[in-house]
């Protein structure tokens, strides 16, 4: 893949996720916020044939995914693990009016901002 083929705006080396209650927004920050897209490897002791078809089936079904807000498809870095979410990159100064989480904030916060189910 060419560097004009990676993903525009932040991504996942320099990506927070700022939680509102009704959306999510990408800024600069400390690796929050990746775009949902899995990397193709050679097949290898640590990424076997098996991997290289979940990373093909995982990469079909993310890639049938539309939003028609205009979202991008991410995964947000949380204690319980990774989430899918609709996340806004283009207006992330812009919030809803509620009090913003940050993916930095303590995990309890975040897991409370984004609903997370931890049972």
């Amino acid at each position: 893949m060419k560097n004009d083929e990676m993903v525009a705006g932040c991504s996942g080396r320099d990506c927070e996720f700022k939680a509102f209650y009704t959306k999510v927004a990408c800024m600069d920050g400390t690796r929050s916020c990746f775009s949902a897209k899995l990397a193709k490897a050679s097949e290898s002791e640590f990424h076997d044939k098996q991997l290289i078809e979940a990373t093909e089936q995982i990469t079909k079904i993310l890639d049938s995914l539309k939003d028609e807000k205009g979202r991008k498809l991410s995964l947000l870095a949380t204690d319980a693990g990774m989430m899918l979410a609709w996340v806004n990159h283009d207006d992330i100064d812009e919030g809803d009016g509620s009090e913003p989480v940050r993916g930095s904030d303590g995990p309890e916060k975040v897991l409370k901002a984004l609903r997370i189910i931890t049972v």
